[in-house]
């Protein structure tokens, strides 16, 4: 049938015709996909016979150039209209336009290849060919112009592949002079980026630093819509291979060295800079920085403590950009495995030790310099205590050294490697418990009240009061001390030498003194109180009746007892059955005025105008009862 046609233009249409149905029939897998491949197998290469193209290429250019034309074949039957309905064609002029000149079978153009492969990936794009197909047509068209390989043997020519292969689908294989990537320089023959895509490899010197150009291929990447975690992992492979490191680590130590090359890879090319890191020294031939990320051992001395060889690594990684979770990780792993330090605990002590060394470790490198510039803490020495016991060693409390001085020791040592205050306290005040053997917790007022002691207790004086408190209100102490004793057993001995309002008057002014409110001090000893007597409060839950008031009175003032002689002008000796016992206890009611002058006499002056108040309101509310029939 295509033999009697004629006209070119009419043979043209129809041979398109055709190949479009049998393309579409492929397209849609029916009837029989193997016939519509014949078919249109044999109209397709007809037309290129036909307008002497090459059906059979054996070259990359050539295969893209086969696909544009039977793209061009099966749209506008082989040749593009002077307006292309495509976006990014230009208008196709006569013998002026390079896009329709190459598929008539001029030669590739060579002298804007960047413009040309755009028009062509364009071209091929807006008749319907897929960008995963385009991008290998040109890639491959590209390395077969520019003589690349198209595979790779090491890290450094993956790199360089991958960089290659970018370029060639962005920029046809040649950077522009003015590639409009920031970081990447201006660009022509003597310009390292170019020379190193032409298949250059450098020396890496003054003149060409490792950090410039790592830097420059990182962007052109970028640029080229290469993944960032890709682009890290072939620049780190890069380095790796460059310089000799292995990339595996089998302790705390060659992690951190692990994780500090791959940095200085990713941001200097694997070469610290010589002085535009902050917090790094200048760096020069035998700086310990460069040494240790060469791979030579660190051996510390008075010019490199520790202190300073680990805020050199820290400075390095936080000026990469490294997370300060990580790094803190990094070095305090590396420092506990060089002084042997275990990571694990189980009591509170340990927890309290661990928190001392973890701070230790990222602030002074796991030791704590000899002279020291934290207040309160002596200068260090092997025989120092806080030394010993960082190392691992138990302390043993003596006249030389006390228990509140070590505590004041390690609280100001947390306090100085960042250990935030109440987190310090919780610790130590757990570590004094654990070794008090003492509970820490609470299941009634009483108990209550010992714990807030205790507390204060463990904090102020490792546990155990001095001799010589020096706190306003409690007298020397010693092991038969009762406030001493009920620290330590929790039991309260009253005696008649000793009775309770003194005792409780000691604990009053220890929570106080120590920096407990007064009104919550007050507040736990009438509960402590009140639990002991088996008192009860009132059930309104609005109002205080006159004999809580009493009770609390008498809580606060003689520790619930009222003495036998309260040596009180108007109230007489008390024994069990006298009316004031009696009535605190609950076993008897206000009945005369002769007791109710004993009740206010009791409480002072300062009492007595709030008792008449409570007074008057029981009265009313009994009055109201008896009305209501109760």
């Amino acid at each position: 049938m295509l033999s009697v046609l004629n006209g070119d233009r009419d043979w043209r249409k129809v041979c398109q015709g055709l190949a479009f149905y049998f393309a579409l029939r492929l397209q849609r897998e029916d009837p029989s996909p193997e016939v519509a491949a014949e078919w249109y197998q044999k109209l397709m290469q007809t037309f290129f016979e036909r307008e002497g193209w090459d059906w059979k290429p054996e070259s990359a250019r050539g295969r893209l150039l086969k696909k544009a034309r039977e793209r061009v074949v099966l749209r506008f039957a082989g040749r593009l209209p002077s307006i292309p309905p495509i976006s990014g064609i230009p208008v196709q002029l006569k013998n002026h336009n390079t896009l329709s000149r190459w598929l008539d079978g001029d030669p590739f153009p060579v002298r804007y290849p960047a413009e040309f492969y755009r028009q062509v990936q364009a071209l091929l794009s807006g008749l319907g060919v897929g960008r995963e197909e385009i991008r290998n047509l040109t890639v491959d068209a590209v390395f077969e112009q520019q003589g690349w390989k198209n595979e790779a043997q090491n890290a450094r020519e993956r790199l360089l592949l991958e960089a290659r292969r970018g370029t060639a689908f962005a920029f046809g294989g040649t950077l522009p002079s003015d590639p409009g990537i920031p970081g990447v320089s201006l660009q022509d023959r003597e310009a390292v980026l170019t020379r190193w895509l032409q298949g250059e490899v450098f020396e890496f010197s003054p003149r060409i630093p490792a950090t410039a150009f790592y830097r420059q291929v990182q962007k052109l990447l970028e640029r080229l819509g290469v993944d960032e975690e890709r682009i890290e992992t072939l620049v780190i492979d890069a380095v790796f291979e460059q310089e000799g490191w292995k990339k595996s680590a089998e302790s705390a130590a060659e992690m951190l060295l692990l994780r500090a090359r791959e940095e200085v890879a990713l941001a200097f090319g694997g070469r610290i800079p010589l002085c535009s890191v902050p917090g790094v020294p200048r760096q020069e031939g035998r700086s310990s920085l460069t040494s240790w990320i060469r791979g030579e051992p660190v051996v510390f001395s008075p010019n490199l403590p520790p202190r300073s060889f680990y805020g050199q690594i820290t400075a390095l990684l936080n000026a990469t950009g490294m997370p300060k979770r990580e790094i803190e990780m990094l070095v305090k792993e590396a420092v506990f495995e060089e002084r042997g330090w275990a990571a694990e605990t189980e009591t509170a002590q340990e927890k309290l030790l661990l928190a001392a060394r973890e701070g230790v470790a990222l602030t002074f490198g796991g030791r704590l310099p000899i002279i020291s510039k934290m207040e309160g803490i002596p200068n260090q020495n092997e025989p120092s205590s806080l030394t010993r016991w960082l190392k691992g060693e138990k302390i043993t409390f003596s006249t030389k050294l006390s228990a509140p001085e070590f505590y004041r020791q390690v609280m100001v040592l947390l306090l100085a490697v960042g250990v935030e205050r109440e987190r310090a306290l919780t610790l130590i005040a757990n570590a004094v418990f654990e070794q008090q053997g003492w509970t820490n917790g609470a299941q009634n007022p009483s108990e209550r009240l010992l714990l807030e002691a205790r507390k204060l207790a463990a904090l102020r004086f490792g546990g155990r009061l001095p001799f010589f408190t020096g706190l306003k209100g409690i007298p020397v102490q010693g092991e038969s001390g009762p406030l001493s004793r009920w620290l330590e057993d929790g039991r309260i001995v009253i005696r008649r030498q000793f009775p309770a309002h003194r005792f409780y008057a000691e604990v009053s002014h220890f929570l106080i003194e120590l920096g407990v409110e007064p009104k919550i001090a007050r507040q736990l000893i009438l509960d402590a109180v009140f639990e002991q007597r088996g008192w009860k409060r009132g059930e309104a839950a609005d109002r205080i009746s006159l004999l809580d008031f009493a009770r609390e009175w008498v809580a606060f003032r003689y520790g619930g007892q009222l003495p036998q002689d309260l040596s009180v002008k108007g109230i007489p000796k008390q024994y069990p059955d006298s009316f004031l016992s009696r009535w605190l206890r609950g076993e008897t009611e206000l009945r005369n005025m002769r007791q109710w002058d004993q009740i206010k006499t009791l409480l002072g002056s300062d009492g007595e105008n709030d008792a008449k108040a409570i007074f008057r309101q029981d009265r009313r509310e009994k009055i109201r009862r008896i009305a209501e029939g109760h």
